[in-house]
């Protein structure tokens, strides 16, 4: 979470994760499948988490568990914003 300290302005304010012209930072679809699998794993274990992430390349895979029930999040060329 951060705290914001401005008034933002999409997309002046964000960094755009993309994918690169050689695509050596493009994640695969068996790599994001992985990713899922993981992130499911880690919330089944851990009963108090309630969402979980990973992130590399132009690719973020947000999990997030309401109940017994999980709602699943995959960007690919993503826009994010950070508070410096």
């Amino acid at each position: 979470m951060v705290k914001i300290t401005k008034e933002l302005s999409f997309p002046e304010d964000f960094y755009k994760f993309s994918t690169l012209s050689d695509k050596s930072n493009d994640i695969t679809d068996n790599e994001i499948n992985k990713w899922i699998k993981e992130c499911i794993e880690e919330l089944k274990q851990d009963n108090k988490r309630t969402w979980t992430q990973i992130a590399s390349g132009n690719t973020r895979v947000i999990v997030i568990r309401e109940n017994d029930k999980f709602n699943i999040y995959v960007m690919k060329d993503y826009w994010e914003f950070e508070d410096d």
